[in-house]
């Protein structure tokens, strides 16, 4: 194949492409409205346009084939992300928390929407103390529910020695911590 020049008119209505004095030979390529056109001996045939061509940089993901084999040294900084990624060690969690297996294992068994426990009185010294007085509580204070009804009773008189003790961590009152 061999480029001769752009043709004047399209190749599909002149022999010549347009050029004067010309006879095509098998092989010859012209260019029409930024497309290229090769003579195959009889007619002209579209090799290409400006659309199928792809310039480097100018791919986009659209432009990727959902079963194209990529490889990942090609795709912009891949290698260097995944180099700074955290392997998973066998019985180790990725979590930041200082939290032991037996306390994750008791965390994933929760179950959804289970019960939220809902601090409804709280009693300083014997007294109750109202709900908007808490911000100002000493983080020293032992805070204490009480009234039970029978079902809370059973339900404590039924808890086997050495049971997880709940640990309140915080206390949020009609959304303020």
């Amino acid at each position: 194949m061999h480029f001769i020049g752009d043709a004047s008119v399209s190749p599909t209505e002149a022999t010549n492409a347009g050029i004067n004095n010309y006879i095509p030979e098998p092989g010859d390529v012209v260019l029409w409205e930024a497309k290229e056109y090769v003579w195959t001996g009889g007619t002209w045939r579209l090799l290409g346009d400006e659309a199928s061509y792809a310039i480097k940089g100018s791919i986009k993901n659209a432009d990727i084939d959902i079963d194209a084999n990529i490889d990942q040294s090609k795709i912009f900084n891949l290698v260097e992300d995944l180099s700074l990624k955290v392997d998973k060690e066998p019985g180790k969690g990725l979590s930041t928390n200082d939290y032991t297996n037996e306390e994750k294992n008791k965390l994933l068994h929760i179950e959804d929407y289970a019960q939220v426990n809902i601090i409804e009185h709280i009693f300083l010294n014997d007294i109750e103390v109202p709900i908007g007085i808490i911000n100002g509580l000493d983080k020293s204070v032992n805070l204490i529910v009480k009234e039970f009804d029978d079902a809370s009773r059973l339900k404590l008189a039924t808890i086997e020695e050495g049971a997880q003790v709940n640990t309140i961590e915080s206390i949020s009152i009609n959304g303020t911590l």
